[in-house]
């Protein structure tokens, strides 16, 4: 199960300070709330949680032969794991040009009842965390960051849960181009057709796209945030998820993402598949609906107390073509994009690289 009422996580973090208010230094305690700033009601219950898993996982590693005999429900555990790493190591807001995935998987032990043992679970931080680290550390990213970690559960029985472990290191553009509109002209729809009526242009429609959205991502980031939840969504020209209006579709600006039909294979004088430049800026502002209106308010699976999605990232953006095999074709864009909460961060606590 991938989401978990916070209410629980906070059940754990209450019935389980017990153990650690009779150990933990005082310099280590959770800041109060007035000295974190101003921070919302769940922003605040969020940090509370992750810096007081963090305690409880340090007094442990410091004392390994220690048996806590804290327990938290399994679905807990897939939260705890996914929200501490990002919130120590993540850093989504950078300016990624690129991004590798590697994906490996982690094994929790349950209880008979259930429920995860803090200690097992502590175990299993350190697990991921190691993996993370060496695919990280391996990327041939001269300037990186880690991108995100996000967990799915795989399986579940009654003595365990299989996790997968997804981590994204983004390759940092040193010098981006922060302008929000990168094109000018007149620009085919993708297979590096370049512009329309001259020669020239690199790259095509899709490029242009890819880039705009990269920066409206960079310009709209939340710096002094991490996320939870996240959400991969793929979108498509031609789906009708994606259609802005309820009108049939004619193929031109219908949908978030472009999308033609034409009989024939790809014919580079084709008007259709030419997308002009007040078009490209209107197909512009509809992706910006789609990534911060559409598909946070809209699409994404309903929230819950108050919290709202917000983009991440844009993992692909490409054109696609579908060949159906009697000479007619599909043209369309592709794009996959992450969503998550974001939760700012409590004053003076923000990620590290990971090592």
């Amino acid at each position: 199960m991938k989401k978990i009422l916070l209410s629980f996580a906070l059940i754990f973090a209450v019935t389980t300070f017990v153990f650690y208010s009779c150990t933990k230094d005082n310099n280590t305690s959770v800041k109060k709330p007035e000295q974190q700033g101003n921070l919302s009601a769940n922003d605040l219950k969020v940090n509370n949680l992750i810096n007081g898993f963090k305690q409880k996982m340090g007094y442990l590693r410091k004392n390994p032969n220690l048996k806590s005999g804290e327990t938290l429900p399994a679905d807990s555990a897939l939260w705890y794991l996914e929200a501490t790493i990002n919130y120590s190591h993540g850093f989504p807001n950078k300016y990624y040009e690129e991004f590798q995935i590697d994906t490996t998987t982690i094994t929790v032990a349950k209880n008979s009842d259930g429920t995860v043992d803090l200690t097992e679970l502590t175990q299993k931080y350190e697990e991921m965390k190691a993996e993370v680290a060496t695919v990280y550390n391996a990327s041939a990213y001269t300037e990186k960051g880690l991108a995100l970690v996000d967990l799915k559960e795989i399986s579940e029985t009654d003595n365990e849960l299989v996790l997968s472990v997804k981590s994204t290191t983004g390759k940092i553009d040193p010098d981006p181009d922060t302008t929000k509109y990168n094109y000018i002209g007149d620009w085919y729809y993708g297979e590096d057709g370049g512009y329309c009526d001259v020669v020239g242009g690199e790259g095509d429609a899709s490029e242009q796209f890819k880039k705009t959205i990269d920066n409206l991502i960079a310009s709209y980031g939340k710096p002094n945030s991490f996320f939870t939840e996240i959400q991969e969504v793929i979108v498509q020209g031609g789906n009708l998820d994606f259609l802005v209006t309820n009108n049939e579709p004619n193929n031109h600006l219908d949908y978030y993402l472009y999308y033609s039909i034409d009989g024939t294979s790809i014919p580079w004088n084709e008007d259709m598949l030419c997308i002009p430049d007040a078009d490209m800026h209107a197909y512009n502002d509809l992706i910006y609906d789609l990534l911060f209106d559409f598909l946070p308010n809209d699409y994404l699976p309903a929230t819950y107390g108050g919290q709202k999605y917000y983009i991440m990232s844009c993992l692909e953006f490409k054109d696609l073509k579908t060949d159906y095999g009697n000479g007619e074709y599909d043209y369309y864009h592709y794009g996959k994009f992450e969503y998550g909460f974001d939760v700012a961060y409590s004053q003076g606590n923000m990620p590290t690289e990971i090592q």
